[in-house]
């Protein structure tokens, strides 16, 4: 459920994606592009436009996504 955000992207330790709100449309982008990178164990927020990640997430990651999602799954 969302409650304070628009959108939710959760990336399961096994590499299983689940979207919600405003991302749900791209999932299978989404976990395309998350098999091809091999990333896991991530809970991506959509708040008032912004990303929010978890600070555990490395910045490398951030950034991976950031791209990915701006260009492939425009939600703002």
């Amino acid at each position: 459920m969302l409650i304070f955000s628009q959108a939710k992207l959760t990336i399961s330790e096994e590499g299983r994606v689940r979207a919600e709100g405003k991302l749900e449309p791209y999932w299978s982008r989404i976990s395309g592009f998350v098999q091809e990178h091999g990333i896991r164990d991530i809970t991506v927020r959509l708040r008032d436009g912004r990303l929010v990640f978890a600070k555990s997430v490395p910045v490398r990651t951030r950034k991976k996504l950031k791209a990915f999602l701006s260009a492939e799954c425009p939600v703002r």
